[in-house]
């Protein structure tokens, strides 16, 4: 099982989705993804997209016809876990 790093964006993004009651569902299906990251940093689901330059890999998330990103990579000092780059709205796409 990998341990969750998250960079101070990646948390200042979970924390607005957390505490948003009209964010509930878009929490819950971010919590899944986190989960899944947690189990199994290699699961096909959350390498489906990856940013070859950043080294980084997306999952997204469509709410209300909004696209949100979890930007994720194996952590640098601790290869087995996860470092959580970025959590919000993928405008970048």
């Amino acid at each position: 099982m990998a341990s969750l790093h998250f960079t101070p964006d990646a948390n200042d993004g979970y924390q607005k989705i957390c505490t948003d009651p009209a964010l509930e569902f878009l929490w819950a299906r971010i919590d899944e993804i986190l989960d899944l990251l947690e189990k199994d940093p290699g699961d096909a689901r959350v390498r489906k997209h990856r940013f070859h330059q950043a080294n980084l890999w997306a999952v997204y998330v469509t709410h209300r016809n909004e696209r949100w990103a979890v930007l994720w990579r194996a952590d640098r000092h601790n290869p087995g876990d996860v470092a959580v780059a970025y959590i919000g709205p993928a405008t970048f796409v």
